[in-house]
């Protein structure tokens, strides 16, 4: 007898075959075990909130096979504001490395800075959440630093910048404001402007340093003129603060012009000493200046035989120079 087979494929969670259709119903032709592959579009994949199954087809017989796949395991984040409002709560997957991190609140008179584990205090950038195990429960708070500002004038009370700063930290050295020029001074930011903690609102003020001159006298031919002061000493280069008077020299009260052979009387010096604005050295010095012309001697010769008198009438001046 020679059996007939279906064409069609017989099978059951294991196997297919070609059964008989003649009346050896038994006989099977062609057993053997399915060759399962993944039906990608007709599967479905599992969630943290669904399940999801995995439809595995013969590729022979075309027999389907659905397995359940578990919900994904989860941890939740919780952000909560400053009055412990919940702002945001999502589930992640476990193994998830980025979650989705929302804005603080705004709260007036202060900045943001960072937020905490409520349990543990850790910042959230220092917590791996790829290692978050199964229903863990992240809770994270804001951490707010009140802010002060600080207002820098110059001396004569006008603004010339402000910065805000956080409580407790200190202001950094890139924000300080450029100092504008005050004649006769040197201005700069004092160096505990960078270092002292800010705690409150405040006004800074730069460091003011008047400038100092050296200052020389020269009489009329050049030769340095000096005075002596309190102490007995004999001071020739002056220091003298902007804007303050530097002390008059002894000098000739009178210059006599070998060249014209005329006399002059002293008239003061070649710069305002009462207010001093530069230095005055070497070429620079302070020159006295003698300007007025005074009467010159009157010479008389009267011979009288052998003899010769000769008188001299001289103004009446002090000093001759």
């Amino acid at each position: 007898h020679v059996h007939v087979f279906d064409d069609a494929w017989s099978y059951n969670a294991d196997k297919h075959w070609h059964a008989a259709i003649c009346n050896h119903a038994n006989e099977k032709l062609g057993e053997e075990e399915h060759d399962f592959v993944l039906d990608v579009e007709g599967s479905s994949n599992a969630t943290i909130y669904e399940e999801g199954y995995a439809l595995d087809k013969c590729s022979v017989c075309g027999y389907e096979k659905a397995v359940v796949v578990s919900k994904l395991p989860a941890f939740t984040v919780i952000f909560y504001d400053s009055r412990y409002n919940v702002i945001s709560e999502k589930n992640y997957a476990v193994g998830t490395d980025e979650i989705v991190i929302p804005t603080a609140p705004a709260k007036a008179g202060y900045r943001f800075v960072e937020w905490v584990n409520a349990s543990n205090d850790d910042t959230l950038d220092s917590i791996v959440f790829a290692n978050a195990p199964e229903n863990t429960v992240f809770i994270f708070n804001p951490v707010y630093l009140k802010e002060h500002t600080v207002t820098f004038v110059d001396h004569n009370n006008n603004v010339i910048g402000t910065v805000t700063v956080l409580d407790g930290q200190c202001i950094d050295a890139s924000l300080l404001p450029a100092i504008p020029e005050r004649v006769g001074y040197s201005a700069v930011w004092d160096s505990s402007v960078t270092t002292s903690i800010v705690t409150e609102n405040t006004v800074i003020t730069p460091v003011y340093n008047v400038l100092t001159y050296e200052v020389t006298f020269i009489d009329k031919d050049g030769n340095p003129l000096s005075y002596v002061d309190e102490r007995g000493n004999t001071v020739v280069v002056q220091s003298v603060n902007h804007g303050s008077f530097a002390m008059a020299p002894e000098h000739p009260q009178y210059w006599f012009d070998q060249t014209t052979l005329k006399l002059y009387e002293f008239t003061g010096w070649s710069v305002d000493i009462e207010n001093i604005t530069e230095s005055y050295i070497g070429a620079g010095a302070i020159t006295a200046l003698y300007e007025k012309e005074v009467d010159r001697p009157v010479i008389a010769i009267k011979i009288s035989g052998n003899t010769a008198k000769i008188s001299i009438t001289l103004p009446e001046v002090s000093e001759l120079y």
